[in-house]
């Protein structure tokens, strides 16, 4: 009797374990793969710092002293363009000072011609006046930026361009005298000062021009070589990424295939019939 209940049973029993088993399997898979996510996780940050430490060592730098180096001077040559603009517009005016100075010397020479007494005092607190302002022009030395010396700038503060209080025309005298010599020449040195600043004015501009090129150039290249390494990181770390994928993805896939052959041998195991004269057919 007992031989035959327990045979009975036994189909049911076998199942019954089987599917404990199964059930138990998949929490367990689950776990697994979790803490399997979490090493190749944490080995793809490790990999990622290497990747970007070595993209740190590939990164030209041989260029960033010299940006820098015009990056600081670039400002220096606007403020020296700006310096050398107001010595130009400041010899300008004095070319208005010199022309009504001719104004003033013509009507004296004209009296003084005629034998008559002048008084020069307007004029020559002109003159004072002029080469005041002209002792006052900015500097223009451009050493710093390899532009060597002053075009003449500094002996026309130091010195004036030669005009003096009123003197009468000599014109016989070799050389000529007199405040109307005095003036064209210096309305000439005037004139002449001004075509150089404005020379040095095109130098300059120039050389801000060469700088500003030079600075984009070496940032386009900069940029260009960050791009390509970045875009180099982006494909490593795109390979690791389907490399981990591929591999969990196998690893999900076969647990899933032995999961479903578990299911069948289960499903072939289950046995509802049991044997003629059994016990349990006496309760069914």
């Amino acid at each position: 009797m007992t031989d035959t209940v327990l045979s009975a049973y036994t189909g049911d029993l076998t199942q019954m374990l089987s599917t404990l088993s199964g059930m138990s399997a998949r929490p367990s898979f689950n776990l697994a793969f979790a803490n399997l996510q979490n090493a190749y996780a944490n080995q793809y940050n490790d990999k990622m710092q290497i990747l970007q430490r070595q993209a740190l060592d590939r990164y030209d730098t041989s260029l960033d002293a010299e940006l820098s180096k015009l990056e600081e001077q670039l400002p220096k040559l606007e403020a020296y363009q700006n310096s050398v603009s107001s010595t130009v517009a400041m010899v300008a005016e004095r070319i208005d000072q010199i022309g009504d100075l001719d104004v003033q010397n013509a009507s004296l020479q004209m009296h003084a011609g005629l034998g008559e007494t002048v008084d020069p005092t307007e004029f020559n607190n002109s003159v004072d006046n002029l080469n005041n302002m002209l002792s006052q022009l900015p500097n223009t030395d451009g050493t710093e930026f390899s532009f060597y010396g002053d075009e003449g700038v500094g002996d026309i503060r130091l010195n004036g361009v030669g005009i003096k209080h009123f003197t009468v025309d000599d014109e016989n005298a070799k050389p000529p005298t007199g405040s109307s010599v005095e003036l064209s020449k210096g309305m000439s040195s005037v004139n002449l000062l001004i075509g150089r600043l404005y020379n040095r004015l095109d130098m300059v501009a120039g050389e801000y021009d060469r700088v500003q090129a030079r600075i984009s150039e070496i940032k386009d290249h900069q940029q260009a070589q960050v791009a390509d390494i970045k875009k180099d990181v982006a494909k490593q770390a795109k390979e690791m990424k389907l490399q981990i994928a591929s591999q969990l993805q196998a690893l999900s896939v076969s647990f899933e295939s032995q999961q479903a052959s578990n299911d069948k041998i289960i499903k072939a195991q289950t046995n509802d019939t049991y044997q003629p004269g059994s016990v349990v057919n006496l309760f069914s």
